[in-house]
């Protein structure tokens, strides 16, 4: 496999500010974290044999919902990585996942590679990820995993986790079924980690559809070591979590624990409509919340190679922060 990916800046580079940080183009604007790229998004070799597939090489790799494994598949530039991953599927219902990370090659881009830190466009690692998926539990996939990440630009993101997932889809009748998630994981400082912490994280979700229609609940929280060290997922697709606003895109040192509702309809026309509301409070230390946001999105699709998409987040800051709106549209043309 072989895959190029090139994103360029219609009107130039500088009407937008395309990286966080001082490598930034420009500093009177907000972050649109795409920058002008041209690279080698893949290229593996791939092989198979019985119950086992053997993949090496630089690859599209996720699990799960995404949560601490995904590609961030949101933004034009593509997170991939320079990996090994085996997948063993010789128990029946049983599917085994081991990768080792040597690089990480994130949404920054080839550009800024050599920008120290978060917004480093490319990661040394080595890190090692194992995940096990069962499949026998009626309607539902038990999954165990322990992430071992070390990161050598970023040491402050290297840590241990370890936890366990339930999550399914229940037929309640032919029309109505119920969707479930509850999820722990404990997070510990590994490798080069300036800091000794321990971390808990829980997710519990609730919902249920009918026909066109959809709802559902959610509590998800990122611990905190005494408000000084909080919960990390630095490889998700961060957008998916949290808010679209990406307020949160790094836990506040206090954590966070996350409220949400949210609900669905697939109106006249096919066009499928969703809202999601979030409530963000400290995990730890102060009892004043962080602030409310309100998700909209509604997406047609307007041939077999076309679909549209509007998305809106507005986001309310509490204790001094700062309000933000955000609105997104966007054409996709797939052959």
């Amino acid at each position: 496999m072989l895959e190029f990916e090139h994103v360029t800046a219609l009107g130039g580079v500088n009407h937008y500010r395309n990286v966080p940080g001082p490598s930034a183009n420009t500093f009177d604007r907000d972050v649109i974290t795409d920058p002008r790229a041209t690279e080698v998004n893949q290229a593996w070799i791939h092989y198979k044999k019985g119950s086992m597939d053997i993949q090496a090489g630089r690859q599209r790799f996720t699990l799960d919902n995404h949560r601490f494994i995904g590609n961030v598949g949101w933004r034009q530039n593509e997170q991939t990585f320079d990996a090994v991953t085996l997948v063993n599927r010789s128990v029946d219902d049983l599917e085994v996942t081991y990768a080792y990370l040597l690089g990480i090659n994130r949404i920054f881009g080839p550009r800024f590679s050599d920008t120290a830190g978060p917004a480093d466009g490319r990661w040394q690692s080595n890190s090692h990820i194992l995940h096990l998926a069962y499949d026998t539990v009626p309607c539902s996939t038990f999954t165990g995993y322990a992430y071992l990440l070390d990161i050598d630009e970023a040491p402050s993101l290297s840590t241990s986790t370890v936890g366990v997932a339930y999550a399914g889809e229940i037929p309640l009748s032919n029309a109505t079924k119920l969707i479930h998630l509850e999820e722990f994981a404990y997070q510990i400082d590994y490798a080069d980690h300036p800091t000794d912490f321990h971390v808990p994280y829980y997710n519990l979700q609730l919902g249920s559809t009918y026909k066109r229609v959809s709802g559902g609940i959610g509590y998800e929280v990122l611990g905190s070591d005494h408000a000084s060290s909080a919960f990390t997922t630095p490889l998700a697709t961060l957008h998916a979590f949290q808010g679209w606003a990406d307020t949160f895109l790094k836990t506040p040192p206090g954590g966070i624990e996350d409220y949400q509702a949210r609900a669905g309809i697939r109106l006249p026309g096919e066009i499928p409509f969703k809202a999601v509301y979030h409530k963000y409070t400290p995990r730890k230390g102060s009892t004043v919340a962080y602030g409310n946001e309100l998700d909209l999105m509604a997406s047609r699709k307007f041939s077999s190679h076309s679909t549209g998409l509007v998305k809106y987040a507005c986001f309310d800051g509490k204790s001094g922060g700062n309000d933000l709106h955000k609105f997104w549209t966007q054409i996709e043309f797939a052959f």
